[in-house]
């Protein structure tokens, strides 16, 4: 009698072809034992195909990962942060307070925060200056601020006019409240991973999008200097596929930049180009022949120039399952993408995503340095 397919026994490695993600994730969810699992008698995880895919369905993410929270970051006196606290219980989103200005920069570039709560009162003219550096530092472009302010304190609020600054009364929790559940809406709604295609893109978007932007804009790569070792990776997977052109892709709200582009002349192109908006949704993606493909046929990265034919995509994913962009290879003959082809495809994506995960640990190992 033969096993079925949801009877199979499956190693970490099939999980991680299964779900389509590296093996290091994979292993992490069989540790946490997400899906029911058991240890072989040399101690190896294992796994029944069913309970994987029960596990899938149970998480409604493609990862299975509980993603990680939204912060939101208070810098109040300590009985208004309580306050808060109290009335945001349950929002979903990870509420961090500090108590002073000096050490609120550092704290901000570290979490780096959807959303910014600042008390300003008559003595508080350093606060101001922290609202000020918030709305005009490039690492800092997407947090909103909201200033709760005395009627002395909103004079030292001399901050540029800035759709992400809202300033409201210091004795108005209730709109505050609403500010903050207003500010963090579009990173709290929809099940992760779930796609969905907006009415105005000709491409699917993933329900948690705006936390995938989040994490693309902490992880500080977007318009970075070049680094040897994307160059050295992207290089490589041409080499593997024998194939002229190779990207290491990341996926901002408007355009997709080049990380690395080996065998391309340009270092970005407008999103809506991109076939890399397909490989962001969380598993590998191959086009065969673009000419053949509605999605693709009539893309001005097909009709003109570099003329793409075939494209194999691999997702970049940040430590808290993200996917930040891809490691893809570009042809301009159509063909077929083999399964060790693509093996070693999400393995060299897997040591970028590896790569890009050290550097945000180590950065944020430099901001805890400086809070201490």
């Amino acid at each position: 009698m033969s096993m079925s397919d949801e009877d199979r026994v499956l190693t970490s490695r099939d999980v991680a072809d299964r779900l389509g993600v590296s093996i290091k994730t994979a292993q992490s969810w069989i540790e946490a034992n997400v899906p029911q699992s058991w240890k072989t008698p040399g101690g190896h995880r294992r796994a029944h195909e069913r309970d994987v895919l029960a596990a899938q369905a149970r998480e409604a993410g493609p990862l299975g990962l509980a993603l990680a929270p939204v912060p939101v970051a208070f810098l109040t006196t300590e009985p208004t942060w309580h306050g808060f606290r109290e009335r945001l219980a349950g929002l979903g989103a990870r509420l961090e307070h500090v108590a002073d200005a000096l050490t609120a920069l550092s704290t901000f570039g570290r979490i780096q925060p959807a959303v910014v709560v600042i008390e300003i009162s008559a003595t508080d003219w350093d606060r101001t200056l922290v609202v000020n550096h918030i709305l005009s530092d490039p690492h800092l472009a997407h947090v909103a601020v909201i200033a709760l302010c005395e009627e002395r304190g909103r004079g030292h609020l001399a901050a540029p006019a800035s759709a992400r600054l809202t300033v409201l009364a210091r004795e108005d929790e209730m709109a505050a409240v609403q500010a903050i559940r207003a500010a963090l809406a579009p990173f709290l709604d929809g099940a992760p991973g779930d796609a969905e295609a907006e009415p105005a893109l000709p491409y699917p978007v993933a329900r948690n999008e705006a936390r995938r932007l989040l994490a693309l804009q902490r992880s500080g790569l977007v318009d970075s200097p070049y680094e040897a070792i994307f160059d050295d990776t992207a290089r490589l997977a041409a080499r593997v596929f024998s194939a002229p052109i190779a990207l290491v892709s990341l996926v901002t709200k408007d355009r997709q930049w080049f990380k690395s582009h080996h065998g391309l002349d340009v270092r970005e192109t407008p999103r809506v180009w991109a076939f890399c908006n397909y490989t962001i949704l969380g598993e590998p993606f191959v086009v065969e022949d673009s000419l053949q493909d509605s999605r693709f046929k009539d893309n001005p990265l097909v009709t003109g120039a570099p003329q793409i034919r075939f494209y194999a995509g691999a997702p970049l994913r940040d430590n808290d399952g993200y996917a930040l962009g891809s490691l893809c290879v570009i042809d301009r003959v159509p063909r077929q993408a083999g399964d060790t082809e693509m093996g070693s495809l999400r393995l060299l994506a897997d040591l970028i995503s590896a790569r890009v995960n050290l550097a945000t640990q180590t950065r944020r190992a430099h901001w805890r340095a400086a809070d201490a």
